[in-house]
């Protein structure tokens, strides 16, 4: 009887595990989701930077109109916002990086949890049959059982009428 009760309350304690476990696992898988919808995000600001030095490029005219951008101070305005672009460019796949880094992580514990829950589902079932086969030779030894314990009464009884006449 003491170990079917060590049995149930290993049982409910695997339960409770298995909750919390799972519980951080949508956690983390909701992490994992938001962490890619940045990485997204970083490699689109990062497109539309190369993008926008792309269009630069393309805006650079002719012979005369180089020397037109030049002399109206136009030319400068485009490299400091091809530099600027540049830049933007980097920090976005910087951005992207960390990120991409925070994703692995991310995984990394969801494969922890999820070994963790594995672990746990199957000591509950190992409890499961161990709890089962218990109750399985109780079930096929009650008779014997009963038997032992109706003498012990009947034994204890006579005891008490010999000892208290």
């Amino acid at each position: 009887m003491h170990q079917e009760q060590q049995l149930r309350s290993q049982q409910a304690q695997l339960a409770k595990d298995t909750k919390a476990l799972e519980e951080k696992k949508a956690q983390l898988e909701q992490e994992k989701r938001e962490l890619e919808k940045q990485r997204q995000q970083a490699a689109q600001q990062a497109a539309r930077a190369q993008g926008r030095n792309e269009q630069i490029a393309n805006d650079k005219s002719s012979g005369l109109g180089k020397l037109l951008d030049k002399v109206t101070g136009k030319e400068k305005k485009q490299q400091q916002a091809q530099a600027a672009n540049d830049a933007a460019a980097a920090a976005a796949q910087t951005d992207a990086a960390n990120i991409d880094q925070s994703i692995e992580n991310a995984q990394q514990m969801l494969d922890d949890v999820n070994a963790k829950l594995d672990t746990a589902k199957a000591a509950g079932q190992e409890a499961s049959a161990a709890l089962e086969k218990a109750q399985t030779v109780y079930d096929e030894n009650r008779d014997t059982i009963d038997t032992i314990v109706s003498y012990a009464q009947t034994g204890v009884r006579m005891l008490g009428s010999l000892l208290f006449q």
